[in-house]
Order: structure tokens, then C-alpha cells, then sequence
């Protein structure tokens, strides 16, 4: 990859990830969990085990405790993936949750509120789907309405 095409692609994921920040600062401060919530904002570059596939992962997870003693707690997480191999692209836009206790209609446990994916496409059109998929996430302001009780 050369260098132009390298800092397009840091410049393309930034944007991204300050997107995803700014949303679920919005989405803490519309809801009210009824507890105190902490909220993170990673960005992870890893090989998969094979060393064949590089994930670039954005997670923000906003961290609901269901208990006093902070030893059960509700996650929601607003997740990017973009997985690249030496011939294609795969992207992954997606809410999901991950419940210690039920939380309005959704049951304890892993659930995906929100998912869109995209498989074996190059590059630039992986990169066009996530900021799309980032875009249209940002406008659903009816996304955690399943997890108001």
C-alpha cells in the first residue's frame, strides 16, 4: 500500500471512529439507564491467528451495571469491523448487546440489535460501505428503544 493510499485509508477509519464517538456520547446522554454508565472508545489492529487476515475493530461499548457490587453488567457495544486479505474485504457495522440481566424486551444474554455486512469486495468499496453503514447507524435514533423497559 503505498503511502497516499495508507493515510487515506487512517484518515478514512478516524473519521469513523470519531463519528461512532460522537454518537454514543449522544446515545448516553438521551437515555437514561437509571445507573451510573461507563462508556469506552477503542480502535484495535490485529492478524488473525494465520497471520493472513488484518482486522482493523472499532468498539464502543457503553458498560450499564444491573447490580450494586458491579458484578453483573449490561453492554452495548456499537461495532466496526473491516477485515483485509492480501484479494478482498469484508466490513461489519453492528449493534450488540451483551446482557448480565434483562434489560426492557431483550433477554439476558448476546444479541444483535443492529447488523449490516458486506463480504469479499476491494478495498475502497469495503471502506465506502462501513462509512455508509456509520452514517445510517447515526441517524437511528430508535436504536435502543428494544432495551427501554
Amino acid at each position: 500500500m503505498h503511502y497516499q493510499h495508507l493515510r487515506t485509508f487512517l484518515d478514512d477509519m478516524r473519521e469513523i471512529h470519531d463519528q461512532l464517538t460522537e454518537f454514543s456520547t449522544d446515545l448516553l446522554a438521551r437515555h437514561d439507564f437509571g445507573h451510573e454508565v461507563g462508556m469506552g472508545h477503542q480502535l484495535r489492529i490485529e492478524k488473525d491467528d494465520s497471520g493472513q487476515t488484518l482486522h482493523v475493530l472499532l468498539s464502543h461499548p457503553l458498560m450499564i451495571p444491573v447490580s450494586e457490587d458491579f458484578s453483573e453488567i449490561n453492554e452495548i457495544t456499537l461495532h466496526v469491523r473491516l477485515s483485509v486479505t492480501r484479494t478482498d474485504c469484508a466490513a461489519r457495522v453492528a449493534v450488540d448487546t451483551y446482557l448480565d440481566a434483562a434489560m426492557g424486551s431483550v433477554p439476558e444474554g448476546e444479541h444483535i440489535l443492529h447488523e449490516k455486512q458486506l463480504d469479499g469486495v476491494p478495498l475502497e468499496e469495503a471502506i465506502t460501505f462501513l462509512k455508509d453503514g456509520v452514517e445510517e447507524l447515526c441517524r437511528m435514533t430508535h436504536v435502543l428503544q428494544e432495551l427501554e423497559g
